[in-house]
């Protein structure tokens, strides 16, 4: 009798759902991606009938991208493109000739989204290759000819299975034979080990164990792996155990050598895709902010000045935490030391006339899983002070950092016109930072008073934990 085991690769559904990027369930989902991203845009005109047109579009073609695939990104480039045109170009509710800088915005669009499936498509790539070396490995130990022998310790004589005898090429006529009978069909270099095993088991009655070969005329020596007990039967101790073929076992050894060092290359190589896909997503989301700046720049409308310059801040967060991200030595962890301070000099750009200072404790690290999102609520907090901390526009905002009893504390203060309450607590950036602290399990008080400014500390724990959904 034997056993054996086997495995095969493991079945990752995700990652054959995004190479199957011309099916129609890839076409449904850029379908809904495409419906949100308009349905935004049309809120959105309501109360800022200044904005964009393409602005929301923007993520509509990345999402598509990386998980609906190029085709389908490329749907929603063009059906997003004839919406915006048809909706909120002049003449709106039709088609018409279009203005110089509504050509300008609408070519900036295309070739700017024609570079994000660009970069979502190789991106789509280089996951698919890193989650494939992150399979499990899969491997089988045959294990077969299981074997009982029972050693009679007063008259050394042993009794076998067939099994048994066929693994040592004794031929199994039904009797007991003597047990230099069984070591003489052992390889010359194991006899005396195993003599010595079985003496020992005999002597202080500890479990058996030997591992020894057995010469073949038709092939390479067999392994044998034996393990027993003494036992008393009958008033007689004997030596009873089992036996098994792991000839086999050396191969399975050298195989799982060799695909341990294939799985650390892989590992390597999926580290190598990881940090291409981290600074690729850095450079096209800082083309992204780019674009969105020249945008800014273009708009006469005060509102949607501040909203494009909302949305340049959010970006930036994410940007500078993928650029830490690809800087980690680890992949895990980030030093948010450096995504605060660069963070900042990003949304100084948005103010020159304000000073930003932002100071905080070197080697701050941080689990990327939450370092996004608290760069983004940092982000929300500067913008907001950088809108309605001083009307005047002179004036001075700092940032920092600090871990206190495993807790990161980040403050956010100005020296402002300060609130009476909670003004502004139902905007979008006050929704943001409420749906991002739950989400990192963070706590954010804020302090303020008129003419005297507004500090707002945000705490989370410093060491990764388990957060809310």
């Amino acid at each position: 009798m034997g056993a054996t085991g086997g495995g095969g690769p493991a079945d990752v559904a995700w990652a054959r759902w995004l190479v199957r990027s011309r099916s129609r369930r890839a076409y449904a989902v850029a379908s809904i991606v495409l419906g949100a991203a308009l349905s935004i845009r049309g809120a959105i005109d309501l109360p800022f009938p200044g904005v964009p047109p393409f602005v929301t579009l923007f993520p509509a073609v990345v999402l598509a991208g990386l998980f609906c695939g190029a085709a389908a990104g490329s749907a929603v480039v063009i059906l997003g493109a004839a919406a915006a045109c048809f909706l909120w170009l002049p003449p709106r509710w039709a088609f018409g000739p279009m203005e110089a800088g509504d050509v300008v915005s609408l070519a900036m669009f295309l070739l700017s989204s024609g570079l994000i499936l660009w970069i979502t498509s190789r991106l789509r790539g280089a996951l698919v290759a890193a989650d494939s070396a992150g399979t499990k490995l899969d491997t089988a130990l045959g294990l077969d000819d299981v074997g009982t022998w029972e050693v009679d310790l007063h008259t050394l004589r042993v009794r076998a299975s067939g099994s048994t005898h066929g693994l040592h090429g004794i031929p199994d006529d039904g009797r007991e034979r003597p047990a230099e009978e069984w070591q003489a069909a052992v390889h010359a270099d194991d006899q005396d080990a195993l003599r010595q095993a079985l003496r020992d088991a005999e002597a202080t009655g500890a479990p058996f164990a030997a591992e020894y070969r057995v010469p073949r005329p038709d092939g390479p020596d067999r392994r044998i792996l034996s393990r027993g007990g003494v036992v008393s039967i009958g008033g007689r101790r004997r030596l009873v155990g089992t036996l098994i073929d792991i000839t086999d076992r050396a191969l399975v050894e050298e195989r799982l050598r060799s695909q341990e060092a294939g799985l650390r290359e892989a590992l390597a190589e999926r580290d190598m895709l990881v940090r291409e896909a981290d600074h690729r997503i850095k450079n096209s989301l800082q083309l992204v902010v780019s674009l969105l700046r020249l945008q800014r720049a273009q708009v006469a409308e005060p509102e949607a000045a501040e909203a494009l310059g909302e949305a340049i801040g959010r970006v930036e967060a994410v940007a500078q935490s993928h650029k830490a991200l690809q800087q980690s030595k680890d992949l895990r962890t980030v030093d948010f030391s450096d995504t605060l301070r660069d963070l900042c000099v990003s949304l100084g750009q948005l103010n020159p006339a304000l000073e930003m200072r932002c100071g905080s404790e070197s080697g701050l690290k941080l689990d990327a899983e939450r370092a996004i999102p608290l760069a983004l609520i940092v982000s929300e907090l500067v913008t907001n002070a950088l809108r309605h901390a001083y009307p005047d526009r002179k004036g001075q905002i700092t940032v920092d950092a600090i871990a206190v009893g495993g807790m990161l504390v980040v403050n956010v203060a100005d020296q402002g016109v300060g609130t009476a309450g909670d003004a502004g607590d139902s905007g979008l950036g006050s929704k943001v930072i409420r749906s991002l602290s739950k989400q990192i399990g963070a706590e954010v008080t804020l302090r303020s008073k008129p003419d005297e400014g507004t500090m707002v500390t945000v705490k989370t724990p410093h060491h990764a934990t388990a957060t809310a959904n």
